[in-house]
């Protein structure tokens, strides 16, 4: 059984979720999902730049495809951890 602090698997897993959202057209779970992987790698996980990188590329993305442009632009001006 995985403990409850197994941030990691967490991530990857979560990563995936968003990955179907996206895939499946829902954008706007998939911009939860994204926002959730770069927060828990920020605050518990340093060691998933791929994850990090795949987040901070994507939401942008996504963020327009709602037509959120504001939320777009503030992800792509935000400082890289």
């Amino acid at each position: 059984m995985a403990k409850a602090t197994d941030y990691a698997s967490a991530v990857r897993l979560y990563a995936e979720a968003a990955r179907a959202f996206d895939g499946s057209g829902q954008h706007l779970k998939a911009v939860a999902v994204f926002k959730q992987v770069r927060d828990l790698i920020a605050k518990h996980v340093h060691g998933e730049r791929e994850l990090e990188a795949e987040a901070r590329s994507r939401l942008p993305v996504l963020y327009r495809s709602l037509g959120l442009l504001a939320e777009a632009a503030a992800v792509e001006d935000e400082p890289e951890a």
